[in-house]
């Protein structure tokens, strides 16, 4: 007898329907049905017309492999349907899922991956229709889990603007390809990252001078893995001119001395831009009530335009240089030095050399250059912290005057230095008590003391300076100019201090360790601060960090 519509039965893997009663095997129940079927027929209980819902169950049976889903798992990918075996003229509709949920609209043979499933497994149902059958749905096994997509393509970022102090820089990321894509940003200085400078723009710092720029941009997009790269740097930060406002009119000179020709005036209100500095004739001007020694200033800045203006006219914020020495011979005003107090003529800058006779109180001296020697207490003692000067200068004679009792109108050196200064006290002992703090990390804690092999001492700023000059106990930022004396920026050494005599959290001091360019900009310093938690070594902007409270009241200072 044909079995159902008459084509050869094809040998495939049996479906167990969902809710199969058990009892007899696939195989015995078809081969009872078809035998009923036609002793019903042959009956003329029902004819062919009534066949179709016997068909109905069977009609899949010829070829029943599941659907598989063919094509690679990655998001930009499309994946396509192996239907399996199925009658012939069986024509198909599919629904596509992820994680077992329909996709919308994904009813076609193909289905092209998006970032909407990544994290989800894909799988394919298939149904098979027939003319005067009831449809048929197969299900393909789920794939692996769809993977985060990459970014298909990774512009360097750029940077807009000028690097240069005060400027704003903006990072411009590029176009990586997905239209939801948010960029992160982290800018950098000479490669390491700058805390808090995470927008696509940046205001240039003064910590920035004479470093280069660079910023990391991180994408982020929805099923895409975290992509960061870095821009090239920009050129380093170069050192702002240095402007001054003139106070009052004032003599446009050709020379630092109103004894050279004067070419015009400089104007009230008038910004200059400052190139160097050079110690030059001692004049009195609008800012003398500033000044010791009677309102005497030498100090002279070399202008842009290549004149020199008088210090004492100029409104700069400060009685120090604000730019660098100039590196031609100064002309200085040393001729005309008075002897305030008489004084020893010393052999040497110090009490310990030999004295041959005194300079007497009123006369002149013609100083040819000087050096740092024995601090010593004198007729200027009350314009220095302590009292102490460690300033001498070599007379026209060849002997040596502390500087504490001459009139030259600076506390700064008014002549070059000497060709041969002597040798700088040894600061061999300073290292190495500092050093023993630094390579144990002495956590910072006010209140709390640590003890090795030079002593107990608190551990702050100042504590740590105590140890390492060998003081009797741990001083403070108020009282440490009790054993120290201020200098000039050029004059600093290894093992002096820079320091912020401020009392309470608004002083700090650090060991001033040796600049770190010919320009004097930057400096590495020994401290102990709060912020970074120990004792440890960093490279700072002179005179300290901008962002520090009063940091323009750091001040260079040596021991007594």
């Amino acid at each position: 007898m044909p079995m159902n519509d008459g084509r050869a039965r094809q040998s495939s893997e049996p479906i167990v329907e969902h809710g199969a009663r058990k009892g007899l095997s696939a195989r015995s129940r078809i081969t009872l049905i078809t035998a009923l079927a036609c002793v019903i027929v042959s009956l003329g209980i029902a004819g062919p017309a009534t066949a179709g819902r016997g068909e109905a169950k069977t009609w899949d049976r010829t070829g029943n492999a599941r659907p598989q889903v063919v094509g690679k798992i990655q998001v930009g990918e499309v994946l396509r349907v192996r239907t399996g075996t199925w009658p012939r003229g069986t024509t198909f509709t599919y629904r596509w899922r992820a994680d077992s949920r329909r996709v919308p609209h994904a009813t076609k043979k193909q289905f092209a991956l998006t970032t909407a499933q990544v994290g989800h497994t894909i799988s394919v149902s298939v149904t098979g229709h027939r003319a005067g059958h009831p449809a048929v749905t197969r299900s393909s096994r789920s794939t692996p889990i769809v993977p985060p997509a990459s970014f298909s393509n990774l512009p360097i970022p750029s940077i807009g603007g000028s690097p240069s102090f005060g400027s704003t820089l903006s990072a411009q990321a590029g176009t990586w390809g997905p239209p939801d894509i948010r960029f992160a940003y982290q800018w950098l200085s000479d490669g390491v990252p700058i805390g808090g400078a995470t927008s696509p723009q940046y205001v240039v710092e003064s910590a920035n001078i004479g470093q280069a720029l660079s910023v990391s941009v991180t994408g982020h997009a929805r099923g895409y893995v975290d992509r960061t790269v870095l821009s090239a740097a920009t050129t380093k930060v170069p050192v702002p001119p240095v402007t001054g406002r003139v106070a009052t009119r004032t003599q446009r000179m050709t020379q630092s001395t109103l004894n050279s020709t004067q070419e015009g005036w400089y104007e009230n209100g008038q910004v200059l831009t400052l190139s160097c500095y050079q110690r030059g004739q001692s004049v009195q001007g609008y800012f003398s009530s500033s000044f010791p020694n009677g309102g005497w200033d030498n100090l002279w800045y070399r202008v842009d335009d290549g004149h020199y203006v008088a210090d004492v006219d100029l409104e700069t914020g400060t009685l120090d240089p604000v730019v660098p020495a100039c590196a031609d011979q100064p002309v200085a005003d040393t001729t005309n030095a008075r002897v305030m107090a008489t004084t020893q003529r010393m052999s040497s800058a110090t009490l310990n050399s030999t004295q041959d006779g005194v300079y007497t109180a009123g006369s002149r001296l013609t100083l040819t250059c000087f050096v740092h020697g024995q601090p010593v207490k004198g007729y200027y003692s009350s314009s220095f912290p302590g009292g102490y000067d460690d300033l001498w200068y070599q007379v026209n004679d060849g002997h040596w005057v502390a500087d504490v009792d001459l009139q030259t109108g600076s506390n700064d050196p008014v002549t070059p230095g000497c060709s041969s200064p002597p040798p700088a006290p040894a600061n061999n002992d300073l290292t190495t008590r500092a050093k023993s703090w630094l390579d144990a990390r002495v956590p910072y804690d006010q209140g709390s003391y640590y003890t090795n092999q030079y002593g107990k001492y608190r551990q702050d700023c100042s504590g740590f300076v105590s140890m390492a000059l060998g003081l009797p106990s741990s001083y403070t930022t108020v009282t440490l100019p009790q054993v120290m004396h201020p200098i000039g920026k050029d004059d600093l050494r290894p093992g002096d201090f820079m320091l912020n005599s401020a009392s309470g959290n608004n002083g700090h001091v650090a060991i001033f360790m040796g600049w770190t360019d010919s320009s004097r900009t930057h400096y590495v310093s020994w401290e102990e601060n709060g912020v970074q938690g120990y004792t440890f070594s960093q490279v700072v902007p002179y005179p300290y960090w901008s962002s520090w409270s009063g940091s323009s009241n750091y001040k260079p200072y040596r021991r007594n």
